[in-house]
């Protein structure tokens, strides 16, 4: 009956490995496994299996992915396959969604919600207004579920645990990148029944990448900085896609959305002056395009299509940005020079990848790519439907090739950053009446991915006193972050009792951070505009934020 939905004719060895479990049991799942193993069809198994079997029609399914982008591909898919086949209406509920007057009667009519964690995490702060709606979820799909070891994993990990806490009868299906602690995922998530057992683990290794992965570490001499030996990077690209990549598509990592652009024009500078030597079309590093005619907002990226190559950040205007990832996909452009956020972005799958140096720039200040994050990116190398193996190029310092060696072969940890923000959700749930006492702050606080691990690690988060137990450990930090609510003036506590008062109720449900809140809260009644902005400015919330191309200072 379900033939039609998929376009290949069986099933991988992942799937058909978990499709009992998956299709054919309810107990919770989680599966580990390389990039391109097919795992976004286990996620439809089991919708299927909710949607055949349940004698409820308004049970839901919530899907959830780091990244708008991500959830925007799922949406399209989505859509075409089940809202236009089966009539299984398909919702995003993503920063990019329309939150008209009907926007939440959409959500509430929907029976696929695909969402992000910070979007989920805001509506469920709000539980007791759209309660019905959310009491109907049944199936919860977390997609790159490695993603809670990450700095925005914090709210991954708040809106599981609040799930676990008011969800009734929720299933939930994971699946992650490979990574060595899955079972610390499997744990957190639990089974079904009430015996606290962990969740069933499904782990495969890169024998089971459709595409072979070979990988090549590289390393150069440093530069004076780190930008410029970023920058010297640049010109080393042309030569390697020639070397390695023959002709097929490329994926170029780099680290921030000014060296993406620098790396487009440093290719397109050499392939010019190939074609300017009257190269044979068949010793230039990848086929020159025929012509095209595209309307872009940016005229730079028109120059760069005329020869095949683009740039792709989140910088960019949405039109531009899907005419790259189109022109990609059809094979009219061979080389992306992009920010990493693409790795666990749309499905661009490449022959070859590289990532152009170890660092990226984050808070103001290089750092290494974390593990996971190299893994990502290197994921991305490799096209089940036209190769046979893939091509991961990471450049290097120096001094450094053995160390990322070293990286790519041992795996990284799912870590946690949970306890850098806890003041913020211990408040969010004081608010929702999650936690109404120290006693249920202690549980709601076992509930989470930071007590899993700080039971097998503790020592590593130089999280309390080093001679306490976990279970004194989450005591302490879980006192501490009381104390700074209450001192905030935020939460009042009578005995063991919490409450939010209105400050802690409009710090939950505007989605404030706990130091951006006490900086409005501490501003002069009567302070002028520029204080008021350079506040707002100031904030946390808005350090992500860049001007996009075509926007300028005032």
């Amino acid at each position: 009956m379900f033939r039609s939905l998929w376009r290949f004719g069986v099933f991988n060895a992942v799937q058909s490995t978990c499709f009992d479990p998956v299709y054919g049991s309810d107990e919770n799942v989680v599966i580990s496994a390389p990039t391109g193993a097919g795992k976004t069809v286990l996620f439809e198994l089991a919708m299927l299996r909710l949607f055949t079997t349940s004698s409820s029609t308004d049970a839901k399914v919530l899907y959830m992915a780091p990244t708008k982008s991500l959830c925007s591909e799922r949406v399209a898919d989505w859509k075409k396959k089940f809202e236009g086949g089966l009539g299984w209406t398909v919702q995003e509920l993503t920063g990019d969604s329309d939150y008209s007057s009907g926007a939440w009667k959409d959500v509430a009519k929907a029976r696929i919600i695909v969402t992000t964690p910070e979007k989920w995490d805001a509506m469920t702060r709000k539980w007791h207004d759209h309660g019905t709606t959310l009491g109907q979820l049944r199936l919860f799909c977390i997609d790159e579920a490695h993603s809670v070891g990450s700095d925005r994993g914090a709210v991954l990990e708040v809106v599981v645990s609040r799930m676990k806490t008011l969800g009734t009868s929720t299933r939930f299906v994971a699946v992650s990148a490979t990574v060595p602690n899955i079972a610390d995922v499997a744990e957190w998530l639990g089974s079904d029944s009430a015996d606290d057992k962990p969740a069933k683990v499904f782990q495969f290794g890169d024998d089971f990448r459709p595409c072979k992965l070979q990988k090549v570490v590289l390393g150069y001499p440093r530069g004076s900085n780190d930008f410029a030996f970023a920058n010297s990077l640049s010109f080393k690209l042309y030569d390697l896609i020639k070397q390695y990549s023959s002709g097929k598509p490329v994926l170029v990592f780099c680290n921030t959305r000014k060296s993406c652009t620098q790396a487009a024009e440093a290719l397109l500078k050499l392939y010019k002056e190939a074609v300017a030597s009257n190269a044979r079309r068949d010793t230039l590093a990848w086929p020159k395009p025929s012509r095209g005619e595209y309307k872009t907002g940016d005229k730079s990226l028109s120059a760069l299509l005329e020869y095949g190559i683009a740039v792709h950040h989140a910088g960019m205007e949405m039109n531009d940005r899907k005419l790259v990832e189109r022109l990609f996909i059809d094979g009219k452009i061979s080389i992306v020079c992009s920010t990493s956020t693409l790795a666990v972005g749309v499905n661009l799958p490449a022959r070859m990848v590289i990532i152009r140096g170890t660092k990226s720039f984050a808070d103001g200040a290089m750092r290494e790519y974390t593990d996971l994050e190299v893994l990502q990116m290197i994921g991305r190398a490799g096209r089940p439907q036209f190769d046979t193996f893939g091509l991961a190029s990471i450049d290097s310092s120096g001094l450094r090739p053995a160390r990322t060696e070293r990286r790519l072969h041992d795996g990284a940890c799912c870590s946690i950053s949970l306890h850098n923000s806890l003041t913020e959700h211990v408040n969010s749930e004081i608010a929702l009446g999650t936690i109404q006492d120290i006693g249920s702050a202690l549980q709601w606080l076992r509930s989470t991915f930071l007590f899993v691990r700080i039971t097998k690690n503790c020592a590593f988060y130089g999280l309390g006193k080093d001679t306490a137990s976990p279970e004194q450990r989450l005591e302490e930090i879980c006192l501490r972050a009381v104390d700074q609510l209450v001192q905030s003036g935020i939460v009042e506590r009578e005995e063991d009792t919490l409450v939010a008062n209105q400050y802690g109720d409009i710090m939950s449900r505007f989605y404030i951070s706990h130091e951006t809140f006490l900086a409005i809260k501490t501003l002069p009644l009567k302070s002028g505009m520029r204080t008021l902005l350079e506040t707002i400015s100031n904030a946390s919330e808005m350090s992500s934020y860049r001007f996009r191309q075509g926007e300028k200072n005032v």
